[in-house]
């Protein structure tokens, strides 16, 4: 390409991108203030409703679709909730967290994970106990109205729920500890409280926003480095040899590496898996493929399937592959699934990242003294200690610097903080079974 050329595609991909931009403020603007109000009444009602029907082992698909456009509602109303010196107001956090509830909620009933089942009748009769208290508060305006009688029954729940040690009571109890911490928010909203933590850094203004990039320890500026540097060699390669299919280290350069060490690896792995898969199988594809027709009908399918699967997988690796071929008169197909040692350390991982996220959330709620933050400071160095080591036997990349923890105590808990202390303790143990799971694999 000539500089003619190059010029030409440079304005072309300029005025793309203005258009872009331009219509995505004019459509902010115009749909700015139109949303939908008492969306977390529908979501309670509609989550009562489905545990209902599950208890009674009903079909739930068309309502566990409508849970998800309801989960996908509220997050942008908690975005559209945006002020001037606020990244969000108080209604758009209470929103944020109930979103974040919701999110996890889905995830339990929808079959994903199995933690979320019954197996005797005294199970259905807490699950319906739980049914009951969500409808019923999903009957009132929880985050504008009178919260005292649904904070009474929730605890006496969460009491009931923390005294078992069954999944289906841990997952329960932490959607009421979350719900019960939401209704207390709600409840001090115009105190200010809500404000406190959440306002936009000066270093956020437009001028620092730009200028802050460009520092060599900025996660963007590193990203921009690195792919500069790949892309630069490549094109080197590419100019200095001649070699007609040079090209395709550029381009395979560009879609692979990605600003994450273990997501460039991981898309690595899948595109060379898939790739591969396909190119040994098609030996057995190509002498049923006798026409132009069948290329076609294959392509179409896989070209269905490509758009429609998670980017960066193999399986999506398979159908790119697959359709690049058929158009070259070739196709074939294949599959994969996780494998369920995977499978155990994505369920203990999704109930940790719930419980620190309530940890979160109850940390800058409330401000503590010295003696406090020592113990959480430990417990933090403690817990990054044990992930490191996980995330080498998992042959991850792990942390440049830890800090020491010899001589130092560890502790789960804080006196006088019951709610903070009995997710300090449940971490504690989840982040133990992943180590010994872990642990177990890889002695094997």
């Amino acid at each position: 390409m000539d500089w003619n050329g190059f010029l030409i595609q440079l304005q072309t991909m300029l005025f793309c991108c203005v258009f872009v931009f331009a219509a995505i403020l004019i459509y902010s603007r115009i749909f700015h203030n139109i949303r939908e109000t008492g969306t977390e009444q529908k979501a309670m009602v509609l989550l009562g409703n489905i545990l209902e029907k599950k208890l009674n082992s009903e079909d739930v698909s068309e309502e566990l679709g409508e849970f998800f456009c309801l989960q996908r509602t509220l997050y942008q109303e908690a975005y559209s909730q945006r002020a001037k010196r606020h990244v969000v107001n108080s209604e758009g956090k209470l929103k944020y967290m109930f979103a974040i509830l919701i999110q996890r909620s889905a995830y339990f009933i929808s079959g994903q994970n199995s933690a979320f089942s019954w197996e005797d009748e005294e199970d259905k009769a807490f699950v319906s106990a739980m049914a009951a208290y969500i409808k019923k508060a999903g009957e009132k305006d929880f985050l504008n109205g009178s919260t005292k009688e649904l904070k009474k029954e929730g605890r006496t729940l969460l009491h009931r729920a923390e005294k078992e040690r069954k999944e289906l009571y841990k997952t329960a109890a932490n959607f009421f500890r979350m719900y019960l911490f939401i209704l207390h928010q709600a409840d001090k909203k115009d105190s200010g409280i809500l404000d406190e933590h959440w306002e936009i850094p000066a270093k956020h203004l437009v001028k620092e926003r730009i200028l802050g990039r460009f520092r060599p320890d900025t996660f963007e500026m590193r990203f921009a480095l690195r792919m500069s540097v790949v892309l630069m060699t490549g094109m080197a390669f590419n100019l200095l040899f001649d070699e007609g299919h040079s090209y395709w280290f550029v381009m395979n350069a560009f879609l692979l590496l990605r600003p994450m060490y273990e997501d460039s690896k991981y898309r690595m792995r899948t595109r060379f898996l898939g790739t591969a898969a396909v190119c040994v199988l098609i030996a057995l594809i190509l002498p049923f493929c006798t026409s132009i027709t069948d290329h076609l009908i294959l392509a179409g399918i896989m070209v269905a399937c490509m758009y429609t699967a998670t980017p960066g997988t193999i399986i999506h690796a398979v159908f790119v592959t697959c359709f690049a071929l058929t158009m070259t008169t070739l196709a074939m197909g294949e599959s994969s699934a996780v494998k369920d040692y995977y499978f155990r350390i994505l369920s203990i991982t999704w109930r940790m990242a719930s419980e620190i996220q309530q940890m979160i959330f109850l940390v800058k709620y409330k401000k503590r003294g010295g003696k406090e933050r020592e113990i959480m400071e430990q417990y933090i160095y403690y817990t990054d200690y044990v992930l490191n080591q996980i995330q080498e036997m998992l042959h991850l990349k792990k942390e440049k610097k830890l800090k020491n923890i010899e001589g130092m105590k560890y502790q789960h808990y804080i006196d006088g903080e019951p709610g903070l202390s009995t997710l300090m303790t449940q971490y504690a143990r989840n982040l133990s079974r992943l180590y010994i799971l872990v642990l177990r694999r890889y002695r094997a």
